[in-house]
Order: C-alpha cells, then structure tokens, then sequence
C-alpha cells in the first residue's frame, strides 16, 4: 500500500480519536489525567513541559505505536550493563521501544557472557534509528590514574558515594569497551557523540552513561542505593529499593510507561535468588535503567542532561538534577 499524504493524514486523525478517546475514558475531575504535571517534568520551562496529552496515564492497552507505526514513528532504545571481563562474565541488555511522549520496555537478554553475545543480540534487536546507552568505559585514553571525566563525576557526586571506578590502560580489561564501539560500529553504529544534537537525533549511535550518578538525579536521591556489595541479604534488600524507585519512575509521568515484562522483571520474587541468580537479576535492572537513560538522552538532550569531559579524553552523560520541588513525587 502507498502512503499518500490525505491517507497519512486521515490515519494520524484516527490516532489522535482513540487517544482522545482513553483520555475522556479514565479523565476525571480532580484526577491525575486531568492534573498539572508533576514529579519530573512538573518545572521544566514550558516549552519542555509535557502536555496534557503526553502526561496522562493511558489504561494497560498495546503502545500506541505498535498499533499504529505509519503514523508514530518508533526508535529502540537499548542500554547494555557490560561486564569488564566480557567473553567469561555476564552481560545485561535491555531494550525499549517508543516516541517522543513515551517508551516501554519490549525485550530483555538472557544468559549473554561474550563480547559476540553482545553484538549478536544487539543485531536482532536493533531498527534503522536505534540509541544505545552503554555502562563502561567507551574511551579510554590515560595509561595510568582516572580519567578526566571520572574525576569530574567523583567532584560533582562523591558527597552522595558515586564517584566512579578508575579506568585507564594499565588495568585488566581497560580496552573491553572500545572493543564493544568497534564491533557495534560494524553494525552502522555511530560514536560521535554530540550532547548539542542529541535530541531526537535519527539514526544509530551510541553513548556511555554510569547509572550511580543517574540514580542520584532521577530518584532525587541523597546517597546512592547498595545493592552490588555485602551479603546476599543486603544485596536483596538494595535490589528491592531500587526496583521500587524503578516503578516509581514509571509512574510518575517521566514517559515512562509499564509493561508486562517490566512487571515481570521488577516482581520477581528476590528470595529465591542467590550467586550468579542474583547478579544477573542485577545486571538486567542496571540494562533497563540505562536503556531508560537511552531515550531520556534522545528524548531531550542538552536540555535535561549534561555531559562529564569530553569525546577526545572520554566522557559520561548524566541527567540533569530534578527541578526543585519535585522530589516528593518519586518518595510518595
């Protein structure tokens, strides 16, 4: 079938009909479909606030993208947890799909432990405009000490215990991450990471993010959640806060939007999971929170996020802090 214009534009009439029409179906006076936004975006400038539109909660029905791909158009957004050892430990990935109002989590990788594990499930999983948001370091230039960006974050984060590992290449596996940019690069992907354009940017390309600092910004956080050191109970007991801020997150109108899978993911049961069970359980929550860094990067660029060090000397792209007033929204 050949999409002319009038037939385009007919079909984006009908999406904008049944958009109205789940908006009418759960709206309320007084309710939180017919309330000012609140949480993260509840003080943005106005040209970045989402409307009323892009903030209601929509009823437990298919993406209206999935439904509807030539009107909307869908970009994949994937974060990878990478292990330093690559070709012996595991690897988390998640991907999500979505637009500019929202995204939700569509696949999720299991038992990856190569390097080729990594490339092989990112080839299925990848469309013509895809970003990657990856934990490692994707740059790294110093032979000895920390990298520039590094330093930077440890000045900026130290205070809330999320400074970062050193990375330089006198250490084990220092080049594990731009053998990663280099294999996905046979893919079509991009490293040229500009925060400038950024936003809504087409096509494939990449970028490296450290989920600590991130965690402290977007879950107004005043020190970061332990969940990868001490005993198995402790390690449960910080997984478990840091699922409960997950599904915060996606409740609180951050474009966010919950999925069979994500309620999959975030109420499987903790008790029965121990050794390896339990790290990969946590490599997979740190893939989906990066793949979420992923669109929040393309979605609003320098606007609500800032870039530690440069693309020469190695860099990591953290959101901006919350806007003041809106931390109570993620500790209702």
């Amino acid at each position: 079938m050949v999409w002319r214009p009038a037939r385009i534009a007919a079909r984006r009439h009908r999406v904008q009909l049944v958009r109205s029409s789940w908006r009418n179906a759960i709206a309320k006076p007084g309710s939180a479909a017919s309330a000012t936004p609140t949480g993260y975006f509840a003080k943005l400038p106005k040209n970045l606030t989402p409307s009323a539109h892009e903030s209601t909660k929509l009823p437990r029905q298919p993406p209206l993208y999935a439904r509807s791909p030539a009107a909307i158009s869908v970009t994949t957004f994937i974060g990878i947890d990478m292990a330093w050892n690559i070709d012996e430990k595991h690897s988390g990935i998640a991907v999500m799909q979505g637009d500019a109002d929202h995204v939700t989590l569509t696949a999720l990788s299991n038992g990856v432990q190569s390097l080729q594990g990594v490339v092989d499930f990112v080839a299925k999983q990848a469309c013509a405009d895809t970003v990657i948001a990856i934990d490692a370091s994707l740059i790294v230039k110093n032979e000895t000490g920390q990298r520039p960006c590094e330093t930077e974050i440890g000045r900026a984060f130290g205070r809330y215990h999320a400074s970062c590992h050193t990375s330089n290449l006198s250490r084990p596996h220092a080049r594990t991450g731009m053998k990663l940019v280099d294999a996905l690069q046979t893919l079509g992907f991009r490293h040229d990471f500009d925060l400038g354009t950024a936003r809504e940017r087409p096509g494939k390309w990449l970028f490296e993010v450290y989920p600590h600092p991130a965690m402290i910004r977007l879950f107004g956080l005043q020190k970061i959640i332990s969940y990868k050191k001490g005993s198995t109970g402790q390690r449960r007991t910080g997984l478990s806060l840091l699922r409960n801020h997950m599904r915060k997150l996606a409740n609180d109108r951050t474009g966010l939007v919950t999925s069979a899978l994500m309620d999959e993911l975030l109420d499987q049961d903790l008790e029965g999971l121990r050794g390896q069970g339990l790290k990969h359980h946590e490599d997979i929550l740190d893939a989906v929170f990066c793949s979420y860094l992923a669109w929040h990067c393309w979605r609003w660029g320098v606007d609500c996020n800032e870039m530690y060090g440069t693309l020469a000397q190695g860099y990591i792209v953290v959101p901006k802090a919350v806007p003041l007033g809106a931390h109570d929204a993620f500790h209702r």
